[in-house]
């Protein structure tokens, strides 16, 4: 027998190769995807207030109540800064260019469909 550990000894573990100095780290593959797929999902969360305000306007049969919608873009303005801010935080580094290039985009779609339920709601 020989003292040298076979090749996959669970009690050995394997470590990944150490990058040479001034190397770059390898980079993530998925990091794009994270962050548009972050962005999207506030896009998604504001556009769907946006449609209930619409409902409720819709359905109370009351036309005076379209003046709802100038608090509820506010609210949606805000939180979703918030919400961008705090997601922000948690993406990693490589994800953060394409959320707030993917966040900007949606937010003018946002404005759009905020003034295309206010004017569906008249």
């Amino acid at each position: 027998m020989s003292d040298e550990t076979p090749a996959g000894d669970p009690r050995q573990p394997e470590y990944p190769a150490a990058p040479y100095p001034g190397e770059p780290p390898p980079r993530d593959p998925d990091a794009t995807g994270r962050g548009v797929r972050a962005a999207l999902t506030i896009f998604g969360v504001a556009v769907a207030l946006h449609l209930a305000l619409l409902a409720f306007v819709k359905l109370s049969r009351n036309d005076e109540n379209v003046w709802l919608f100038l608090p509820e873009g506010l609210l949606v303005i805000f939180f979703g800064l918030v919400s961008a801010i705090i997601v922000t935080i948690k993406l990693p580094l490589e994800s953060r260019a394409p959320f707030w290039l993917a966040g900007i985009a949606c937010m003018f779609g946002s404005f759009i469909v905020w003034g295309a339920t206010c004017a569906l709601g008249m």
